[in-house]
């Protein structure tokens, strides 16, 4: 069984001393941790142009 990582010395802490405890160890966990830089987008726009699946009745590709 593990320790837990907080524990109340003396008396009893309401909600908003409970919220702001949270909010500062979640605040001092978020700046020790190394996020890895954002994965680059696939760029999708560069390649074979698509053949277009319409094509007018009275086109000369029309056969």
């Amino acid at each position: 069984m593990t320790a837990p990582l907080v524990r109340v010395e003396r008396g009893n802490p309401d909600d908003i001393e409970t919220t702001a405890l949270l909010i500062a160890l979640v605040s001092a966990l978020a700046n020790s941790v190394e996020s890895a830089p954002p994965a680059v987008a696939p760029v999708r726009w560069i390649g074979p142009p698509r053949a277009s699946a319409f094509v007018p009745p009275r086109s000369w590709a029309a056969a």
